[in-house]
């Protein structure tokens, strides 16, 4: 996946300081209730930047890091 459409994302994490280039975006390419987690890869290819998947659904990020919220 070596591009992000920008109208269908949305960045929910970048890097603290400039030139760090590294964000972490939700890409609703995939769907709009559960978008795939995807960030941003300038180091691979010096060419320009490309976008790995970090988890194939929002969903399945949050168990991954373990934010699952707990019901009552």
């Amino acid at each position: 996946m070596p591009w992000l459409d920008v109208d269908h994302a949305f960045l929910i994490a970048v890097a603290k300081y400039a030139g760090d280039d590294t964000a972490v975006a939700l890409d609703y390419r995939t769907g709009d209730l559960d978008p795939r987690v995807v960030a941003s890869d300038f180091w691979t290819d010096p060419q320009g930047c490309i976008w790995r998947v970090v988890a194939p659904t929002f969903s399945s990020f949050v168990a991954k890091i373990g934010l699952e919220a707990t019901r009552p």
